[in-house]
This record gives C-alpha cells, structure tokens and sequence, in this order.
C-alpha cells in the first residue's frame, strides 16, 4: 500500500473524510467489499486517501434496500424530502 499523504490536509477529517473511506451506503451504513481506488493529488501526484468500492454483491444489496425504501420516500411531504437532501 502506498504512503499516503492524508495528514497533510486536517480539513478532511472535518469532512468526515478517512485515509480510507468505503464507497457505498446502505440502510444507514457504509459498506464496501471491493477493491480499492486511490486519490491523488493533481498538483504533485502523491497519493492521498482511498475508497474502497462496493462488491457485486454489494451493490445488488443496496439496490434491494433502495427498492423496498422507494415508496415509504414517495409517502414523504416533498419539503422534508428536500430538508433530507440538503
């Protein structure tokens, strides 16, 4: 694995952002089962934090928690949808 250079920039932390991140969200979680994709920096091209990307799996998963929260979202008056998304 390469070094990354993460501590070097202490505002992703404030983002919420780890040295390694999974990528995809589910039922209130972060899950990941994949490889990984590596972030660089376009200025001096050092490597700075990871994702690890969701599985095959991972993804059909999310796509039936999706499916089965579709409508209960829909039911939502649109303000609060919109309170949600912001």
């Amino acid at each position: 694995m390469e070094n990354m250079t993460y501590n070097q920039y202490p505002f992703l932390k404030e983002l919420g952002i780890e040295e390694t991140n999974k990528g995809c969200y589910r039922n209130g979680e972060w899950v990941a089962n994949g490889g990984f994709v590596t972030s660089y920096n376009p200025s001096n091209g050092k490597p700075i934090a990871r994702v690890q990307l969701a599985s095959l799996s991972d993804y059909h998963d999310t796509i039936k928690a999706m499916e089965s929260e579709k409508e209960r979202w829909a039911k939502l008056p649109s303000p609060l949808r919109g309170e949600i998304l912001r």
